[in-house]
């Protein structure tokens, strides 16, 4: 595991990553379970797990694909349908993003190019969210690593464990952030003020004692960042999809590592979804 600014010793730099796709509703009362996007088809940290945390796709790059939002809004569609509810799906305009059609339930509502940073809800606040509640879990898990007389250049983390964190962190999540995140977006039912949300930093605490304990260099800023410029799906140079990995790579372990052994570099894939009027 490497922080900002450091320079990396005996090796390549780490470059495990995974994408997460994100969804809840405007009032802050559903939250779908996130997607996770890796680089390998069976990681084996997966072996013997029954049940996932999260939903998991996989992919070279660990992107969000045109193929994999087709399939994970299909799979959204045929759940809304059997509830009998009608659903209205905002997200940005990306290569990722295909206008899915013969849809029954959802209703796809693209946002115009170059406004996501003003206008998506989970660029409000939401991924910011996740991400201070993930780091802070990891921060505390490597503080306990280091207590119990560990060296802190061996402390690992695998997919299945980056996964478990993601869903508590995601869980941690409170209703009044997704709506306010939703009316400062510009979206709001009604004129309603902002509610306040009394929140203590996950990622602080831990961050000042790993600085005054350990002499670990690195910032508050950093650990909030590192992931800031890490891309989530194709250009439209990269419109197609990256291949997935094979079953003997994934389960013998050839090339890259099979499982993420470092600190996950996780960016939230900005999607939410609206629910306008569910039918009873």
């Amino acid at each position: 595991m490497d922080f900002k600014g450091q320079e990396c010793h005996g090796g390549k730099a780490p470059k495990d990553r995974i994408t997460v796709l994100t969804c809840a509703n405007m009032d802050g009362s559903h939250k779908l379970p996130l997607l996770v996007i890796g680089k390998f088809k069976i990681p084996r940290c997966f072996k013997g797990v029954r049940k996932l945390p999260v939903c998991y796709q996989s992919n070279s790059k660990a992107w969000m694909t045109a193929a994999i939002f087709t399939e994970w809004i299909q799979e959204f569609d045929r759940t809304m349908h059997c509830q009998k509810r009608k659903v209205l799906l905002t997200l940005d305009n990306c290569t990722a993003h295909p206008k899915v059609t013969n849809l029954k339930a959802v209703e796809l509502l693209f946002l115009p190019p170059n406004t996501t940073s003003n206008s998506q809800p989970c660029d409000m606040g939401i991924i910011n969210n996740v991400k201070c509640h993930y780091r802070g879990t990891l921060l505390k898990r490597l503080i306990d690593y280091i207590d119990e007389g560990n060296d802190f250049n061996n402390f690992k983390l695998t997919l299945l464990d980056a996964a478990i964190i993601l869903k508590q962190a995601w869980e941690k999540v409170e209703p009044a952030t997704l709506r306010n995140c939703f009316k400062k977006a510009g979206f709001q039912a009604s004129e309603s003020e902002t509610e306040t949300v009394e929140e203590e930093s996950d990622v602080e605490p831990f961050l000042s004692r790993l600085l005054v304990e350990y002499g670990i260099p690195d910032s508050l800023e950093s650990i909030e960042n590192l992931d800031k410029e890490i891309p989530t799906a194709p250009s439209p140079s990269e419109a197609v999809n990256p291949s997935t990995q094979t079953e003997e790579e994934t389960e013998d372990g050839n090339g890259p590592t099979a499982e993420t052994d470092e600190m996950t570099r996780v960016r939230k894939y900005p999607l939410l979804v609206m629910r306008t009027s569910p039918q009873q």
